[in-house]
């Protein structure tokens, strides 16, 4: 596939240095080359299809099932058309962003207990200022309050 992708942080910032550019001045062609999933090599395009189809089918029966279930439905193709392409919803759902994304449960707890970790010994390490200790001994990679950083060393 063939497109082109225009560099708009290059053109604001020569708009900003009062050059006198347009957007076509920081266009590229670009081409993006589309490659079979590792797990899908050996099969056939036939097969590759069909797997496609068998996977957006169960998508959305899944989404069928759940709008079912919560008693919702979805806007028709005439109800699209009326929407201004603009419009915004007048409600955003808001939730805190997660501390950190990992590929597995296993991992993520690592990640939870390892921070968990890292808090307990900063927060020791700040109270033992607080009292008055010159060199508390906050963890590798923080930043004490009032202190420099303490760089992070790996172990050994």
């Amino acid at each position: 596939m063939e497109g082109i992708w225009y560099d708009r942080t290059a053109y604001g910032e020569a708009r900003r240095r009062g050059e006198r550019v347009s957007l076509e001045d920081f266009a590229e062609r670009e081409i993006v080359t589309l490659s079979t999933l590792p797990c899908w090599q050996g099969l056939s395009a036939e097969e590759i299809r069909e797997r496609i189809a068998y996977l957006l089918e169960s998508i959305e029966r899944q989404h069928a099932e759940r709008r079912r279930a919560e008693g919702k439905g979805v806007l028709g193709a005439k109800a699209v058309r009326r929407r201004h392409p603009h419009s915004k919803p007048k409600k955003l759902k808001r939730s805190p962003a997660p501390r950190f994304h990992a590929a597995t449960k296993e991992a993520w707890q690592a990640l939870a207990d390892a921070y968990r970790e890292f808090m307990a010994a900063f927060r020791e390490a700040a109270e033992l200022l607080r009292l008055g200790d010159p060199e508390p001994g906050f963890p590798p990679g923080s930043f004490p309050p009032g202190m420099p950083y303490v760089p992070h060393q790996a172990p050994g």
